[in-house]
């Protein structure tokens, strides 16, 4: 790769040291990702319970549907705002490479807007019409699957503008046309991952849902928990797979390196398989368990190290694409104090409001018959 195709760093260097900005970076990705996969998840399962359940109002899968349909709004919410932080910690880190990837990809990186949109109002209308019953099913289907396609559409958008940032190589054959952005090497096996991981995360949602009616001592609602569960724990089991086929469509360097553990992102994808495995097991069991609530919040919170584990290898694999087409200079550190303290507050304030948020809507949900 010839360096003078990479636009030069900013000169006024970093805010911060680059591994704190790296460890913001890597945690607030995982926050957003929870988010976003809850709501790609969310609005899979909605689609799919949607179908099965389609003949019969009162049962389970109609029940899922309903329960899913009506937080998808706040918790695209989440996943909007949630985004703006790692936006911002990539472009101080790799602004020159991430910037030139939107550029290359033109009117698809302009179009998360609109997909953007039509998931967000889509997800409204379609808990507003499940609250009312205002919709035939058939026609909450269609929503449903409009905004799953919709944030699955941006799933792949994302994942590609990544990719192409770290494959400065490819830029001259993709700006010329000789080469399509969608076939970049490892692509689609990681949006394969990618997509089977947010099932595990919307059905942990529905986990989740129904349980809290079913302390309102709702049978049917622990009906819907128990196969919230067993599908977070199939989808666990899944993503493994699909994490063994991603592993081995990456680069041969770097995969020899994760399987002689000669890498850092060996010790970070080993934790988050771990814990993947793990919590798959916990949910499993959860599920036919007397009390399930404490076997799924261990299982969620062992999945949650699994999306930190997972954000952690994803910037070591980023550094191994990119590291020797950085500029010695940089990542030169221009301490800037105020905006790190005044971030760091605004965190703390923010993840405070965003429980306080959960909490009240969690108190506030209506029955699972409603």
């Amino acid at each position: 790769m010839n360096p003078s195709f990479i636009p030069a760093a900013d000169p006024l260097g970093i805010p911060a040291p680059a591994e704190l900005l790296q460890v913001l970076l890597i945690a607030t990705f995982a926050i957003h990702f929870a988010f976003l996969g809850a709501a790609l998840g969310g609005a899979l399962l909605v689609t799919l319970t949607g179908l099965i359940g389609r003949g019969n109002s009162l049962g389970r899968a109609a029940i899922a549907a309903r329960i899913l349909a009506r937080p998808l709004p706040v918790v695209i919410s989440f996943a909007i705002t949630s985004g703006v932080a790692p936006l911002l910690f990539v472009q101080v880190l790799y602004g020159s490479f991430f910037y030139t990837s939107n550029v290359l990809m033109g009117f698809r990186w302009l179009a998360l807007l609109l997909l953007l949109l039509v998931g967000f109002y889509g997800s409204y209308y379609m808990a507003s019409r499940f609250k009312t019953r205002g919709m035939k099913p058939g026609q909450r289907i269609l929503v449903a699957a409009l905004v799953a396609l919709a944030f699955g559409a941006i799933a792949l958008t994302l994942v590609t503008n990544h990719l192409l940032s770290v494959h400065p190589s490819e830029w001259r054959d993709v700006q010329a046309g000789t080469m399509s952005a969608y076939s970049l090497p490892t692509l689609w096996p990681r949006w394969a991952h990618a997509l089977v991981g947010t099932g595990v995360m919307g059905s942990m949602l529905l986990a989740h849902m129904s349980l809290r009616r079913a302390a309102c001592a709702d049978e049917r609602a622990m009906s819907v928990a128990r196969v919230g569960l067993v599908l977070a724990g199939l989808f666990g089991t899944a993503q493994i797979l699909a994490g063994a086929h991603y592993l081995f469509a990456l680069p041969e360097g770097f995969r020899v390196l994760l399987l002689s553990l000669q890498h850092p992102a060996a010790i970070a994808w080993g934790v988050a398989a771990f814990c993947a495995v793990l919590g798959s097991l916990l949910a499993l069991v959860a599920s036919s368990a007397s009390s399930p609530r404490p076997l799924a919040w261990i299982s969620t919170v062992l999945f949650s190290l699994t999306l930190v584990g997972m954000a952690w290898g994803r910037e070591q694999l980023r550094l191994f694409h990119i590291e020797s087409l950085i500029p010695a200079d940089a990542w030169t550190h221009q301490p800037q104090v105020s905006p790190i303290v005044l971030f760091g507050v605004s965190t703390v304030a923010g993840i405070a409001a965003l429980v306080w948020m959960i909490r009240v809507y969690m108190r506030s949900a209506p029955p699972a018959h409603d």
